[in-house]
């Protein structure tokens, strides 16, 4: 009989596709695999797999009282029901919050990782060098990012030779987020470029100014930001030449269709959250403050990239 464990991830998108390679080494070793996840959206990327055998969402860092404690003990009944050999806590899920869990669950064989925001180890890296408590051998890791699309997806026509642009980091973390004056920066280095927007409907205030500043420019733009589902998103990537954003799912979504991104880092740590792509290039804001999570509004990150070290990064994915 397989072992059966639960894995625990209540993060974004990026999270989720980091944790790619855990859940196809998982199955391959012949686990029976449920996972927690933070809303449908992450789900969705997991599900064409046919690798996690059930589900279940809540997003336990976004209710507020009382409605989070309601939440939290209908979410813990639905896994009460269910007999679990393995609790296993990604990398990046509260270490309290997994500890408490598998308690009342009465998983007795758990595995949490403990490492910090500030490690300079891969999340992925991490997750995957845990499964050697499950006797799980190195050389047998999958180290593959790559998602499958559903299969009633139907592709559509996209412009020739365009470059994904991606302003926005969800509706909390602005940190991550690039300033309009480095996508000028972008456009004057490739004025004859095409240019694709992407983002989401809570994204869409970022988008169209970016959209505007772009036209006024008479730069060959559209905006395709809250059009497109997470799979057409998904496939807009996969058409690009690269994609350009701050630390965000998007650049991990890129990541699982195999296209390069120029990335932009402030806080947070490319080594430990960054896209793993080997043609990616990272561009870190060398005068940031402040180290994720620790964020005030004194920081000044995000805001110190040259248009030298943008124009060598275009240079360089364009080799």
């Amino acid at each position: 009989m397989n072992k059966k464990i639960l894995i625990l991830n209540h993060h974004g998108i990026g999270d989720v596709l980091m944790n790619v390679p855990l859940i196809k080494t998982l199955h391959n070793q012949n686990f029976e695999i449920d996972m927690t996840f933070k809303s449908k959206l992450e789900q969705s990327l997991i599900e064409p797999m046919n690798i996690v055998k059930k589900s279940y969402l809540y997003d336990f860092r976004r209710k507020k009282f009382p409605n989070n404690i309601i939440n939290l003990i209908l979410f813990m009944n639905q896994l009460r029901k269910e007999k679990y050999d393995i609790g296993f806590s990604t990398c990046g899920t509260s270490i309290f919050y997994s500890k408490l869990l598998f308690k009342f669950l009465g998983i007795k064989k758990i595995i949490i990782s403990e490492e910090s925001a500030e490690s300079n180890n891969h999340k992925s890296k991490i997750n995957l060098h845990l499964l050697t408590q499950l006797k799980i051998h190195r050389d047998d890791f999958i180290d593959d990012f790559s998602i499958q699309f559903p299969k009633n997806f139907k592709s559509f026509s996209v412009p020739k030779n365009y470059i994904c642009l991606h302003p926005g980091s969800g509706p909390f973390e602005t940190h991550k987020r690039m300033k309009l004056k480095d996508f000028k920066k972008i456009f004057n280095l490739l004025p004859e470029m095409n240019f694709i927007i992407t983002g989401s409907e809570i994204e869409k205030d970022q988008c169209e100014e970016l959209f505007n500043v772009a036209k006024f420019m008479n730069i060959n733009i559209k905006n395709y930001c809250s059009k497109m589902d997470i799979f057409q998103t998904a496939f807009l990537l996969k058409k690009s030449s690269f994609v350009i954003g701050g630390d965000s799912g998007i650049l991990h979504l890129a990541n699982s269709v195999d296209i390069p991104v120029i990335g932009f880092f402030g806080p947070t740590n490319s080594k430990h959250t960054g896209p793993t792509n080997k043609n990616n290039i990272f561009i870190h804001d060398k005068k940031c403050q402040c180290k994720y999570p620790q964020i005030n509004d004194g920081c000044d990150c995000m805001n110190n990239f040259s248009t030298y070290d943008i124009e060598t990064a275009i240079n360089s994915i364009n080799k």
